[in-house]
Protein backbone atom coordinates (compact mmCIF):
# COMPACT_ATOMS: atom_id res chain seq x y z
CA UNK A 1 0.00 0.00 0.00
CA UNK A 2 1.10 3.44 -0.74
CA UNK A 3 1.42 6.35 1.61
CA UNK A 4 -1.79 7.91 0.20
CA UNK A 5 -3.80 4.80 1.03
CA UNK A 6 -2.54 4.86 4.63
CA UNK A 7 -3.34 8.53 4.82
CA UNK A 8 -6.94 7.99 3.63
CA UNK A 9 -7.46 5.01 5.92
CA UNK A 10 -6.06 6.87 8.91
CA UNK A 11 -8.15 9.94 8.07
CA UNK A 12 -11.24 7.76 7.78
CA UNK A 13 -10.54 6.12 11.15
CA UNK A 14 -9.91 9.46 12.85
CA UNK A 15 -13.06 11.02 11.41
CA UNK A 16 -15.10 7.96 12.38
CA UNK A 17 -13.79 8.08 15.94
CA UNK A 18 -14.47 11.83 16.16
CA UNK A 19 -17.99 11.31 14.80
CA UNK A 20 -18.72 8.51 17.28
CA UNK A 21 -17.33 10.39 20.27
CA UNK A 22 -19.06 13.66 19.38
CA UNK A 23 -22.41 11.91 18.95
CA UNK A 24 -21.84 9.86 22.08
CA UNK A 25 -20.98 13.01 24.00
CA UNK A 26 -24.12 14.75 22.67
CA UNK A 27 -26.19 11.71 23.57
CA UNK A 28 -24.74 11.62 27.09
CA UNK A 29 -25.37 15.33 27.55
CA UNK A 30 -28.98 14.94 26.46
CA UNK A 31 -29.46 11.87 28.64
CA UNK A 32 -28.02 13.39 31.80
CA UNK A 33 -29.79 16.69 31.20
CA UNK A 34 -33.07 14.78 30.93
CA UNK A 35 -32.27 12.85 34.13
CA UNK A 36 -31.43 16.10 35.92
CA UNK A 37 -34.75 17.64 34.85
CA UNK A 38 -36.56 14.51 36.03
CA UNK A 39 -34.72 14.68 39.36
CA UNK A 40 -35.55 18.37 39.82
CA UNK A 41 -39.23 17.81 39.03
CA UNK A 42 -39.44 14.95 41.51
CA UNK A 43 -37.91 17.07 44.25
CA UNK A 44 -40.50 19.81 43.93
CA UNK A 45 -43.21 19.76 46.54
CA UNK A 46 -46.53 18.35 45.44
CA UNK A 47 -48.33 21.12 47.29
CA UNK A 48 -47.53 24.03 49.57
CA UNK A 49 -49.97 24.73 52.37
CA UNK A 50 -49.78 27.98 54.30
CA UNK A 51 -51.40 28.22 57.72
CA UNK A 52 -51.70 31.37 59.79
CA UNK A 53 -51.70 31.11 63.56
CA UNK A 54 -54.99 30.81 65.42
CA UNK A 55 -56.67 33.63 67.27
CA UNK A 56 -54.12 35.32 69.54
CA UNK A 57 -54.42 37.47 72.62
CA UNK A 58 -53.40 40.40 70.41
CA UNK A 59 -56.43 39.82 68.19
CA UNK A 60 -58.72 40.34 71.18
CA UNK A 61 -56.83 43.08 72.99
CA UNK A 62 -54.33 45.16 71.02
CA UNK A 63 -53.14 46.87 74.21
CA UNK A 64 -51.37 43.61 75.13
CA UNK A 65 -48.54 44.68 72.83
CA UNK A 66 -47.78 47.48 75.32
CA UNK A 67 -47.24 44.87 78.05
CA UNK A 68 -45.73 41.94 76.15
CA UNK A 69 -43.21 41.78 73.31
CA UNK A 70 -44.83 40.66 70.06
CA UNK A 71 -43.04 37.25 69.97
CA UNK A 72 -44.45 36.35 73.40
CA UNK A 73 -48.13 36.97 72.58
CA UNK A 74 -49.83 33.58 72.81
CA UNK A 75 -53.01 31.98 71.50
CA UNK A 76 -56.40 32.16 73.12
CA UNK A 77 -58.36 28.98 73.86
CA UNK A 78 -60.33 29.67 70.67
CA UNK A 79 -57.04 29.94 68.75
CA UNK A 80 -55.89 26.56 70.05
CA UNK A 81 -59.23 25.04 69.04
CA UNK A 82 -58.96 26.63 65.58
CA UNK A 83 -55.49 25.15 65.13
CA UNK A 84 -56.67 21.72 66.29
CA UNK A 85 -59.51 21.80 63.73
CA UNK A 86 -57.09 22.83 60.98
CA UNK A 87 -54.87 19.90 62.00
CA UNK A 88 -57.75 17.45 61.51
CA UNK A 89 -58.48 18.92 58.06
CA UNK A 90 -54.82 18.77 57.07
CA UNK A 91 -54.58 15.11 58.09
CA UNK A 92 -57.45 14.34 55.71
CA UNK A 93 -55.70 16.19 52.89
CA UNK A 94 -52.14 14.98 53.45
CA UNK A 95 -52.87 11.46 54.74
CA UNK A 96 -49.51 9.63 54.99
CA UNK A 97 -47.54 12.09 52.87
CA UNK A 98 -44.22 13.59 53.87
CA UNK A 99 -44.53 16.99 55.52
CA UNK A 100 -41.91 19.68 55.96
CA UNK A 101 -42.84 22.46 58.36
CA UNK A 102 -41.41 25.97 58.51
CA UNK A 103 -42.65 28.15 61.32
CA UNK A 104 -41.70 31.37 63.03
CA UNK A 105 -40.20 31.34 66.52
CA UNK A 106 -43.15 33.36 67.88
CA UNK A 107 -45.06 31.72 70.72
CA UNK A 108 -48.40 31.81 68.87
CA UNK A 109 -46.87 30.07 65.85
CA UNK A 110 -45.35 27.34 68.01
CA UNK A 111 -48.61 26.80 69.89
CA UNK A 112 -50.50 26.63 66.58
CA UNK A 113 -48.05 23.99 65.33
CA UNK A 114 -48.43 21.97 68.53
CA UNK A 115 -52.23 22.06 68.24
CA UNK A 116 -52.13 21.09 64.57
CA UNK A 117 -49.82 18.17 65.29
Amino acid sequence: MSYDNYYYILTFIILTVIFIYSNLFDFLLLYFNHRLDHFKKNRRPYRIILVRHGESQGNLDTSIYARLPDPQVSLTDTGVEQAYNVGKQLKEIIKDGTVYVYLSPYTRSKRTYEAIS
